[in-house]
């Protein structure tokens, strides 16, 4: 499972942001599926998905159900739904985004797009599905709750979502018991160890990052 290191995700959030407000409509409207990805959504359901599945009254949006999925309703940040609108201003095609000639954008497109914007960003290519990972880690590292990643990512199982904790490095240290009289020498140990950045290694192929994830990066897109 990849996704992208949850501490450059504003990388990628400024240069998305920065697509949508450019001046060629194709290109703020492959922008605007990337921030879906970065919702939760599977590329097809961006492909897939129609204006009605958008709730302006209560903010939120429901990806069409596919790949045995559960249906499911995700909040919109007012500011994507917005810009959404603002694409779509006139527009009569029931596809929510599309070509110009009204027709629905398939996932192959959305593909390449992902690839090119996050290798311009990082270095490195990310599929589109690693957008959606991004956003079950980063749910789950705010929240800690594998149900709540569940329902927002339609897993009919609960199996299917086990990945996003087994993705953590280690225990999280705040659950651990510490003697009272060794808590300002770990705090000095803790702080050191920060000075030293991110530890790589290179036989394995990880990178361990600030809020203690596993990342795989493989030199070439896969």
């Amino acid at each position: 499972m990849r996704f992208i290191p949850l501490d450059h995700l504003h990388e990628l959030e400024e240069r998305i942001a920065a697509l949508i407000r450019g001046a060629n409509p194709c290109t703020a409207r492959d922008a605007i599926a990337l921030a879906l990805g970065l919702q939760g959504f599977r590329v097809s359901e961006v492909s897939r998905c129609t204006v009605d599945r958008l709730d302006l009254h209560a903010g939120t949006i429901s990806p069409p159900v596919i790949k045995r999925g559960k249906a499911r309703t995700l909040p919109l940040d007012p500011s994507l739904q917005a810009a959404i609108l603002d694409w779509r201003q006139g527009s009569a095609t029931r596809w929510l985004l599309f070509t110009r000639a009204g027709k629905r954008v398939f996932p192959t497109h959305w593909e390449r797009f992902a690839r090119r914007v996050t290798a311009e960003t990082f270095g490195v290519p990310y599929r589109f599905h690693s957008l959606r990972h991004t956003f079950a880690m980063r749910v789950y590292a705010r929240t800690k709750d594998l149900l709540l990643v569940k329902k927002l990512l339609g897993h009919r199982s609960i199996n299917s979502t086990l990945v996003y904790a087994e993705a953590l490095d280690e225990l999280p240290r705040d659950l651990l018991f510490r003697l009272p009289s060794l808590q300002e020498q770990s705090s000095i140990n803790s702080s050191s160890s920060k000075e030293t950045g991110p530890v790589v290694d290179h036989q394995a192929g990880l990178q361990c990052n600030p809020l203690e994830f596993h990342v795989i990066r493989p030199a070439a897109a896969g």
